[in-house]
């Protein structure tokens, strides 16, 4: 069906819940939360469960939303940074940290995953970069594509978590896992990662204390 990726326009929510909220202030910033608490597990509830599932990752139309997903992420974390100059540290902009966190994580993550497949130095691919870089989570794309995709499900991947295993525990054990995956699978990429990331860090503290608490 011709319109099959509409449902993939709802996934646009959270990061426009995000960048209104930074735009506007104040409560506002809190958004995003209030989406991802309150309306979504609503929504969920009242959608109902359906056998049906019609998975979408090709067309015109998927790639616009992939690559808007990417494009929104540095766009946000940027707002971000500038909020934080504009009022500093205060609860709503720590309301702004959780927003763009997890507006981050449900989107921006799932959309370099998908474009980090691209071809090698393509547009997509380096968006997808660009996205990860905004997030401090550069290595991300050579862990997964060299570990996670060649040992899948086996005791080396740092991403599946085996049957059983809290979420808790698996949140604490694959970010350093899967930074060693990505050492071991291509050292030399994964230390340009660290230290592009370290200098960005270094200059954004120069600049403003306040942002790289942030």
């Amino acid at each position: 069906m011709r319109t099959q990726w509409i449902p993939h326009l709802l996934g646009l929510l959270t990061p426009l819940a995000s960048l209104v909220g930074l735009l506007l202030g104040g409560w506002w910033m809190g958004l995003t939360l209030f989406l991802l608490i309150g309306i979504y597990p609503i929504l969920e509830t009242l959608l109902g469960k359906s056998s049906i599932t019609l998975p979408l990752q090709e067309g015109k139309a998927y790639n616009l939303i992939l690559h808007l997903h990417g494009i929104l992420v540095p766009v946000i974390v940027a707002v971000l940074l500038w909020r934080v100059h504009l009022d500093g540290l205060t609860f709503f902009t720590f309301l702004a940290v959780l927003s763009v966190g997890l507006s981050s994580g449900a989107s921006g993550i799932v959309s370099a995953h998908e474009l980090g497949h691209r071809k090698p130095r393509s547009a997509s691919w380096w968006l997808a970069r660009l996205s990860l870089f905004s997030v401090l989570y550069l290595h991300f794309t050579t862990e997964h594509n060299h570990t996670h995709h060649k040992h899948w499900a086996r005791d080396v991947d740092p991403t599946s978590s085996p049957w059983g295993r809290s979420l808790y525990r698996h949140f604490l054990m694959t970010i350093p896992r899967q930074i060693q995956g990505a050492y071991r699978a291509r050292p030399k990429d994964t230390q340009r990662s660290f230290i592009i990331e370290g200098v960005f860090l270094t200059v954004l503290g120069v600049a403003s204390f306040d942002g790289l608490i942030a």
